[in-house]
């Protein structure tokens, strides 16, 4: 075991400082003092004053298998290795593809997000990518999400953008749909995240979608 003294805590709310045990991997307890720690056998001490400790921060938008790829082959990034995201506090990870939802693959991202958690990383992954029809392993956004554990929802799908398949207000609805309904069968949240570029049409489809849909917000 070891307990961290006189670390300055957020939780996310500011704690002041406070004296951590840790032990198998977990927090055992926190506390103000650590009188309730002295007796404890195998302690290692490690005092922590003038650090401040926070909890793990979520990177929701990642390119876990590589990024790149819009200026040829050889311009594809390399995947991001766990020490990336353990280096700046984040803990919790989830995938995506972006414009290469080509040669980059749901089967690829998902085998990503098991290697992560393998290294010590809570991972999860978007299904689909910037195009219409999307890339998905089932051949559906909404089995891939209600079959796959690791799926949360649709993305990232992309809007306003050159890079885009240049959705409908159609295909923009009967995604938000699938996501939705896969979340609710799931108790996932069922969101689709939106990649937005710069073009003319800039919210147009999601404000539409709001006013004219009954889909929640």
């Amino acid at each position: 075991m070891k307990l961290l003294t006189h670390a300055d805590i957020y939780s996310p709310k500011y704690l002041g400082p406070q004296n951590i045990l840790i032990g198998g991997g977990k927090i055992l307890a926190i506390s103000s003092s650590d009188i309730q720690f002295q007796g404890l056998d195998d302690i290692e001490i490690v005092d922590f004053r003038d650090h401040k400790i926070i909890p793990g921060l979520i990177d929701c938008h990642t390119h876990i298998t590589g990024g790149g790829g819009e200026s040829g082959f050889s311009s594809q990034i390399d995947k991001v290795p766990a020490s990336e995201f353990s280096c700046c506090g984040v803990t919790t990870v989830v995938g995506l593809l972006g414009t290469d939802d080509t040669t980059r693959s749901t089967e690829n991202l998902i085998a990503r997000v098991y290697g992560l958690r393998e290294q010590g990383l809570s991972a999860f992954c978007w299904t689909g990518g910037y195009h219409f029809p999307l890339t998905t392993l089932t051949g559906q956004a909404k089995r891939d999400m209600v079959f796959m554990e690791p799926v949360i929802g649709i993305g990232e799908f992309a809007l306003s953008d050159h890079r885009s398949s240049q959705p409908t207000f159609e295909e923009v609805v009967r995604l938000a749909s699938e996501a939705h309904v896969a979340g609710l069968i799931t108790g996932k949240a069922g969101v689709i995240h939106f990649h937005m570029g710069d073009g003319s049409r800039k919210f147009d489809l999601i404000k539409k979608a709001l006013t004219e849909t009954v889909i929640p917000p």
